[in-house]
């Protein structure tokens, strides 16, 4: 699981890499201090970073063993983790899965919300504008559940975030792949294919450029009830599927990505 009580620091990963001291990397992974706001449980389930003393970690947090999940945010500023308050816009469950920092005053969080306990979720994005996170409206397919789990930002005005929904128009409860695009005014869904007849899920995104992104979860069908791993690729203009390799005979799932370049991912 993704789910961390402390940070450990992949953070220092991304400042060695964003320009931080080379002797850091050379000391190896160390626990890093950050606070854990909630009494009961308080979990860490993304990280992204502007620089090396501008980084986000988001997730989600519990006062007490039954209360709903709540929204949680945390941010370094090259010396230590701090808790900043983010938004709740349910009653029910609250989570945030993935953060994309752009700068100090822009940066996007994503996941999703139950309106009141037990009801189907909701996508949820959330914008940092350097004082306050705000949510904003994103757009949902059906009435049944949606949600977002990772993030990525081109530039201020060309951010993506991707998760699934269940199927309104069918019975099976069949999910599908779901694509937002931000473009510096509103969310809109941008259609993506769903190869599999039972699950379709995305859980990870990255770009190269504007004309180059992959995302990347699996899929499944009811014939076989084999997961198969699944990556789609954007061109510009349309997502389409790109063939992988299965190399199990009953789970092959890709829960995460990283690109150097647009030839090397």
């Amino acid at each position: 699981m993704r789910k961390l009580a402390s940070i450990v620091t992949l953070v220092t990963a991304l400042v060695v890499g964003m320009g931080g001291s080379p002797a850091l990397a050379a000391c190896g992974w160390s626990v890093v201090s950050s606070p854990s706001p909630a009494r009961f449980n308080n979990f860490l389930l993304g990280v992204g970073a502007s620089s090396a003393t501008d980084a986000w970690a988001v997730g989600e947090s519990t006062s007490t063993r039954h209360a709903p999940a709540q929204t949680l945010a945390e941010r370094w500023d090259g010396t230590s983790w701090s808790a900043v308050a983010s938004q709740d816009p349910g009653t029910g469950t609250n989570t945030l899965s993935n953060v994309a920092a752009i700068s100090p005053t822009d940066a996007w969080a994503v996941g999703g919300y139950d309106p009141a306990i037990h009801e189907p979720s909701r996508t949820l994005a959330e914008h940092w504008d350097g004082t306050a996170w705000a949510t904003a409206t994103t757009p949902n397919v059906g009435p049944r559940d949606n949600t977002l789990q990772d993030v990525v930002a081109v530039s201020s005005t060309d951010v993506w975030a991707v998760g699934s929904f269940l199927d309104p128009n069918d019975p099976t409860l069949l999910d599908r792949t779901l694509v937002q695009h931000w473009d510096g005014s509103t969310w809109s869904i941008v259609p993506s294919p769903s190869p599999g007849d039972d699950v379709n899920v995305l859980t990870r995104i990255v770009a190269t450029s504007a004309s180059n992104l992959w995302a990347t979860g699996w899929y499944s069908n009811q014939a076989d009830q084999v997961a198969h791993a699944l990556a789609l690729h954007w061109n510009g203009s349309k997502w389409k599927v790109v063939p992988t390799i299965d190399q199990g005979t009953t789970s092959n799932v890709f829960t995460d990505i990283s690109a150097a370049s647009a030839s090397d991912v």
